[in-house]
C-alpha cells in the first residue's frame, strides 16, 4: 500500500493503554508514517527505532486529541525531502518525551501545524535541532536537560566527597527550581532544568544561565553559573 503506516494506533476500543516496546519500524512508502497516533491516550512507546525513507512521510505523527502519552529511548530518523521527524498536526496533545534522538536530515525534526490547538509537550534529554512552527499553531513546548553534580573538597592531596551539603539551582529569573542534599558520595540525585519554553513561531523564553550553589558546613558557598543547553 503506497500510504501504509508502520504502526497506527487510535480511534476505537482498545486503542488506549498500549505499551509498544523494542520495535524496529522502517517505511519506504509515500506518506507512510512510521508511528501514527490518533485519539489515543495513556500509551507508552519505548526503545523503538523508526526510520522513514519514502516521499513525505512523518516518522511520528500526532493527530486529533491525544493525552498522557509517553515516549522514551526512541530513535527517529528520516532522510527524504519533506519527511519530518515528528509532526504535531492538529487538536490538543499532552505528552512527555525523554532520552531520545529525533533526526530529520532533509526537513524539520519537529513540526507544529497551524491546526494545533494546544497542549503541553515536554522533552527531556531529547536531541533535535530544527523546529518548524507554523504561525497560528498553539501549544507549549518545554525542553529540559539533566543536571548531575558532585560536591568535593581537596584535603591535602585527596579529593573528599562532601556529604549532606545543600545544592540549589536558580534560573536566570532568580527562581529556585530545586534544592537537594548530597549523598555519602558527594553526589546529588539527578535533577532536571528547563532550557526553554516555546509557545509560538517566535515566542520563546530561555531559562539559562542557571546558578548552582553548594553550601559548605562552615557556611561558605560555592557558586557556579552554567548555560544548560544541548
Amino acid at each position: 500500500d503506497i500510504n501504509s503506516r508502520g504502526i497506527q494506533i487510535g480511534g476505537g476500543s482498545g486503542s488506549n493503554f498500549i505499551h509498544a516496546v523494542n520495535n524496529t519500524i522502517i517505511t519506504y512508502n509515500n506518506d507512510g508514517n512510521g508511528i501514527e497516533i490518533l485519539r489515543s491516550s495513556h500509551n507508552i512507546f519505548e526503545f523503538n527505532n523508526v526510520n522513514c525513507f519514502g516521499n513525505n512521510p512523518d516518522c511520528l505523527s500526532l493527530l486529533y486529541d491525544n493525552t498522557n502519552n509517553t515516549f522514551r529511548n526512541m530513535y527517529i530518523f528520516s532522510s527524504s525531502l519533506l519527511s519530518k521527524g515528528m509532526l504535531i498536526w492538529d487538536s490538543n496533545h499532552n505528552f512527555t518525551f525523554s532520552d531520545s534522538i529525533i533526526n530529520a536530515t532533509s526537513s524539520a525534526d519537529l513540526a507544529v501545524s497551524i491546526f494545533a490547538t494546544g497542549g503541553e509537550w515536554n522533552f527531556t534529554n531529547v536531541s533535535f535541532t530544527e523546529v518548524n512552527w507554523i504561525s497560528g499553531g498553539i501549544g507549549t513546548l518545554n525542553v529540559h536537560w539533566y543536571v548531575e553534580a558532585n560536591v568535593t573538597e581537596l584535603v591535602g592531596t585527596n579529593t573528599v566527597p562532601l556529604t549532606g551539603r545543600t545544592v540549589t539551582a536558580k534560573d536566570i529569573f532568580n527562581t529556585e527550581v530545586w534544592s537537594v542534599i548530597t549523598g555519602s558520595d558527594g553526589k546529588i540525585p539527578r535533577q532536571v532544568v528547563r532550557d526553554f519554553k516555546q509557545t509560538g513561531t517566535n515566542t520563546k523564553v530561555v531559562y539559562s544561565n542557571y546558578t548552582f550553589k553548594a553550601t559548605h558546613s562552615d557556611g561558605r558557598n560555592i557558586t557556579l553559573s552554567r548555560n544548560v543547553t544541548k
